[in-house]
């Protein structure tokens, strides 16, 4: 204390006491974590190809969005959302938000993206070993994805090993359960699709703690053992969840997971219990129900920040009202005036909207929202003139069928909001390609009833 004294004497400052010390650096800290949680803007995306796109991460066969004359394909997108592209379906892994606009071009066994190979098929339709052997490093330095639809042949190994040492984390897209894992060995995928995960598979092929996106297909199987801890694993995709959800602790070593896309008919929603910090879930029911199912499960998810339910019929949508961190929103289901005006009033906030005018009298509540800049509204035989008002939105989807009825419209829509990005929609659409060849056909017969039920 002498010491402190005699600081203060000579210097002729007070030393400032250790709990405003402490205060200082508690502040500094709230200060840099507020700023951390800062959400990053969802993207608008430009796609230029030969037919439309989708988002399987948001919604899997529950929109599409089709060539326009203007903005060709337009959508808007989120870091880590897995898209559907072109005639041929052709996965793409949208992680750099700094590309927003995306050309891809298929030819051959190539798919190309902004000018370089993104993709390479295997398949038994094309011969790539002339093309392995002139092969470049240029070639593929933007080689992100390998697309297997048959057994690979053992000439063709040496040259997957070679492309394995610039491109490692790669994703690797099999239409079946592989027979031979063995590129596993070579590749640390980054995605994961048509291959189920066993404890055992873990165990043997170390590469799998790189996957961050895995797509599961089909089980006929009763699962036994939950999925194998994967460290890096942030999102889930089940095209046929029925047999997966009889396991009620499939999840059980994956409570990290973030984001979670299923589709099918649970008997119950209890095996999504232990991740109770979910960020995103997007559910798909293509089946033709009476009987309303209740929302009440969504209460333990509290930290959802995008909530996507496409089909099928629910009731409590008061339930919504208490998830307070939604940013985007998907209701391609039953929604009543009523359900859609309570929405608006305690979300007010939210940035990204889609939904079905089904049993929607009146679109003046969302006049009310005070952030959404992106807005998606299927099913509609006309074009709402409230729309003409939103003046902050930045992106605008209505049906195809909307905007061929009433060009008028849609020009006045366009010069209402400059800065805003107006494009055509479709409903609940198959598409083709590669995610199709994961579907069992009972869920192919769901969605070809759905969508004729759609667009009654």
């Amino acid at each position: 204390m002498k010491i402190i004294a005699k600081l203060n004497r000579t210097t002729g400052f007070r030393m400032v006491k250790p709990v405003m010390i402490i205060w200082l650096a508690i502040l500094a800290l709230i200060t840099t974590t507020c700023s951390n949680l800062k959400k990053e803007p969802y993207t608008i995306i430009r796609v230029k190809t030969n037919d439309g796109a989708r988002n399987f991460s948001k919604s899997l066969f529950g929109c599409i969005f089709p060539l326009d004359s203007i903005h060709g394909t337009a959508m808007m997108v989120e870091k880590g959302d897995l898209l559907g592209v072109g005639k041929d379906g052709i996965p793409v892994y949208y992680t750099n938000t700094a590309e927003t606009e995306l050309t891809v071009s298929p030819r051959g066994p190539f798919c190309y993206v902004n000018g370089k190979i993104y993709s390479i098929q295997i398949t038994k339709d094309f011969d790539l070993l002339p093309w392995f052997k002139q092969m470049k490093s240029s070639d593929i330095s933007g080689l992100k994805s390998l697309l297997i639809s048959r057994n690979i042949p053992e000439n063709y190994y040496p040259y997957l090993k070679e492309i394995a040492k610039t491109k490692p984390e790669i994703g690797l897209w099999f239409d079946k359960e592989p027979e031979n894992k063995e590129l596993l060995n070579i590749f640390k995928p980054v995605f994961l699709a048509g291959m189920n995960i066993s404890q055992k598979d873990y165990d043997q092929y170390p590469n799998l703690k790189e996957v961050e996106l895995l797509l599961l297909p089909e089980n006929d199987s009763l699962i036994s053992s939950p999925l194998p801890y994967l460290p890096k694993l942030k999102q889930i995709i089940i095209l046929d969840v029925n047999t997966w959800s009889k396991h009620k602790n499939l999840f059980e070593q994956n409570k990290q997971l973030e984001r979670l896309s299923i589709s099918g008919e649970p008997e119950d929603f209890s095996f999504l219990l232990p991740l109770k910090t979910l960020k995103e879930l997007s559910i798909v029911s293509l089946k033709n129900e009476k009987e309303k199912k209740s929302m009440a499960f969504l209460k333990e998810f509290r930290h959802l920040e995008v909530l996507s339910l496409v089909g099928g019929k629910y009731s409590d949508f008061s339930v919504l009202n208490e998830l307070s961190h939604l940013r985007w929103l998907s209701l391609m289901t039953n929604t009543s005036q009523q359900d859609f005006e309570s929405i608006v009033q305690h979300h007010k906030d939210l940035e990204m909207l889609e939904f079905l005018t089904d049993s929607t009298k009146s679109l003046k509540p969302l006049l009310q929202f005070e952030k959404l800049r992106g807005l998606v509204i299927l099913n509609a035989n006309k074009i709402d003139p409230t729309l003409l008002s939103m003046k902050k939105l930045k992106y605008l989807s209505v049906s195809k069928e909307a905007m061929k009825k009433d060009s008028t419209r849609v020009a006045e829509l366009r010069e209402a909001l400059p800065n805003c990005t107006v494009v055509p929609n479709d409903g609940f659409c198959m598409g083709s390609g590669w995610l199709l060849l994961l579907i069992p056909l009972v869920l192919l017969f769901r969605i070809l009833i759905r969508k004729r039920s759609f667009l009654l």
